[in-house]
């Protein structure tokens, strides 16, 4: 496969528990469908930044500290894990599954 990619000038790799963890994998898996997400959430994005600033914080208690509606928490839910998948906010993905109780924080690398 490697070599009929090169062939064709394709920038193509193929993620198997050989090269990652099963836990990296479906971690990924996980955000890829944030990454097409719409921009219509946008609005929750700047208040993430801010009440994140520079701490780490689960993104169950950063949700909790933007919105006490449970309407809303899907929406705000929804903007840090596309902004996760955008490098705008960063998270082991190597350690355990993602879940509302994992950390995160701004990725300062990603301006």
């Amino acid at each position: 496969m490697r070599e009929s990619t090169n062939k064709l000038d394709l920038d193509f790799v193929v993620f198997t528990e050989i090269l990652f963890s099963k836990i990296y994998i479906s971690n990924i898996d996980f955000l890829y469908r944030y990454r097409l997400y719409p921009q219509t959430l946008a609005k929750y994005e700047p208040i993430i930044k801010t009440k994140i600033a520079t701490q780490k914080i689960s993104a169950n208690d950063l949700m909790q500290s933007i919105t006490q509606s449970p309407t809303e928490y899907t929406l705000v839910a929804n903007t840090i894990w596309s902004m996760v998948a955008h490098n705008l906010l960063k998270t082991d993905l190597h350690k355990e599954k993602l879940t509302m109780n994992s950390i995160v924080e701004l990725n300062y690398e990603h301006r």
